[in-house]
C-alpha cells in the first residue's frame, strides 16, 4: 500500500509537541510510565528545541542556572530513562528504572517551554498547562 500526498498531513513541530505533551499526560494519569515518559522526552526535546532556534532561553537553562550547576548534567539527571529506552543500542541487555517521576519532570519542563513559545491558545494546551497546575495541587494537599 503506497501512501499520496493527498493521505499526508503536514503539522508544525509545535503541534506534534503538543499531540505528544497531551498523550503523555494521559498516559501520566492512567500509571503508564513508560508511554508517558517516551512522549513527554519527545515533546520536551522538540519545544526545548524550538526555544534555543528563537532564542528563547529554555526551562532546562533557567533550573540549572538557579540550581549552579551546566545545563548538560541537569538534563542528563532528567532524562536518564528517557535516554535509556531511546539508546537502546548503547547498553542493550540493562534494565530501564522506570517511575512517575521522570515523565512527571518532563511534562513540567516541556509546559514551560510551551508557554515561552507563546503558541496561539487552544484547548490541548489549556488541558496540558491545568495537568500540570494539578501536580502543585496535589503536592499542597498531601502536605496539609
Amino acid at each position: 500500500m503506497k501512501l499520496t500526498d493527498t493521505e499526508m498531513q503536514a503539522h508544525s513541530k509545535s503541534e506534534i509537541a503538543v499531540v505528544a505533551l497531551l498523550r503523555a499526560t494521559q498516559c501520566y494519569q492512567n500509571a503508564d510510565w513508560i508511554a508517558a515518559t517516551i512522549l513527554a522526552g519527545a515533546a520536551q526535546q522538540v519545544l526545548r528545541d524550538l526555544c534555543e532556534a528563537r532564542g528563547i532561553g529554555t526551562t532546562i537553562e533557567m533550573v540549572s542556572a538557579s540550581l549552579g550547576h551546566q545545563t548538560r548534567d541537569v538534563h542528563r539527571i532528567v532524562v536518564t530513562s528517557y535516554n535509556g529506552m531511546k539508546h537502546a543500542d548503547r547498553e542493550p541487555t540493562c534494565d530501564v528504572l522506570v517511575s512517575p517521576a521522570e515523565p512527571q519532570a518532563l511534562i513540567v519542563m516541556a509546559a514551560a517551554d510551551l508557554a515561552r513559545l507563546n503558541i496561539p491558545y487552544s484547548s490541548a494546551i489549556d488541558e496540558i498547562l491545568n495537568f500540570v497546575m494539578s501536580f502543585n495541587k496535589e503536592k499542597l494537599l498531601c502536605e496539609n
